[in-house]
């Protein structure tokens, strides 16, 4: 999965919709977090088809990347996306892995 949307990546717009990195530690502050630490969070998700993985994509963070594809390179990515359960046999399990910012909010009162 992760080539498929490198070899794609070269057709996004400058200045599209995957915006810029954003400070989490610096929102977190804003917000009046202390102390973030990050915290390794891994999870493996079953996948029984294609389909069921295009839905999971465009449910999140990956929706921006395809939408900020041209229209063939639209189509062509999801035609790829949606054949790799099949490429592993039938089904599969996407691993992802993420750090996750945790911080604590003081109580007033």
């Amino acid at each position: 999965m992760d080539g498929l949307f490198a070899g794609f990546a070269e057709l996004l717009p400058p200045h599209g919709g995957m915006g810029a990195p954003v400070d989490l530690r610096g929102l977190l502050a804003a917000a009046g977090f202390a102390g973030p630490t990050a915290r390794h969070v891994e999870v493996a998700i079953p996948v029984p088809d294609g389909e069921t993985l295009w839905r999971w994509a465009l449910s999140h963070g990956y929706r921006a990347f395809v939408d900020d594809l041209p229209g063939e390179a639209r189509r062509e990515f999801r035609r790829r996306f949606v054949a790799l359960p099949d490429e592993v046999g039938g089904g599969a399990v996407l691993q992802r892995a993420v750090d996750v910012l945790v911080g604590t909010k003081p109580r007033h009162g």
